[in-house]
This record gives C-alpha cells, structure tokens and sequence, in this order.
C-alpha cells in the first residue's frame, strides 16, 4: 500500500451543533482511482480548531483505473465537549504558491 492526503472537495456540516452529542458532517472527495480507498480522516485539534482532510490507501498494482471524477462522501462524527465557536479547516488542496487552502466553516455549541 502506498497512502496520500486527499483535498476536499466539498462539506456539508450541520447548522449548529450540541454539547456533548454527536453530529455528521458529511466529507466528500474524489477518488483518483480504483485502486484508492478511504483510510480514515486526517484530524488536527488545536483549541477550538479542527483542520480535517482525507487519508486514502492505494494498492500498489499496475491494472489500476484512473478516475479523478468519482466522488465518494465519508462521515465524520463529532461530539464537542465544551461551549465555544468551532472553526473547522477542511484542506482543498495547495495555491499556486504551494499554501495550503481551506473550506471554512464556525460552529457555535451553546
């Protein structure tokens, strides 16, 4: 198996979440081929920031498909344990001058 960081490609988060109980975001990406499969979310906590990508396995075979067009959606669970606004970073990709980019969502939890 080789693994990779996916971008992406597009979130769909509740409107608001609460205190501990747990929410869905809905995490989509494109699978580059047929030989990438999901392996788990990338998840960064620093305070009240989550910066979220997608982790993928490739099996190492040369009869592999490539696609870059099929979009596959993932859950991610989150339960907040404590009152605040969360800032969730969910990496796109790089610029053009190699910076990370970011979708951007902030969530209050009362």
């Amino acid at each position: 198996y080789e693994f990779y960081i996916l971008p992406v490609y597009e979130v769909t988060m509740p409107e608001t979440f609460s205190l501990n109980t747990i929410s869905n975001i809905i995490v989509k990406y494109k699978r580059p081929s047929n030989c990438h499969f999901f392996n788990g979310f990338n998840y960064k906590t620093n305070g009240f920031t989550r910066t979220v990508s997608v982790e993928a396995a490739k099996i190492v075979k040369e009869n592999c498909i490539n696609d870059g067009e099929s979009i596959v959606s993932q859950t991610l669970q989150f339960k907040p344990t404590e009152i605040g606004t969360y800032h969730f970073k969910f990496w796109i990709g790089l610029s053009l001058q190699g910076e990370d980019q970011y979708i951007e969502h902030y969530i209050e939890v009362n």
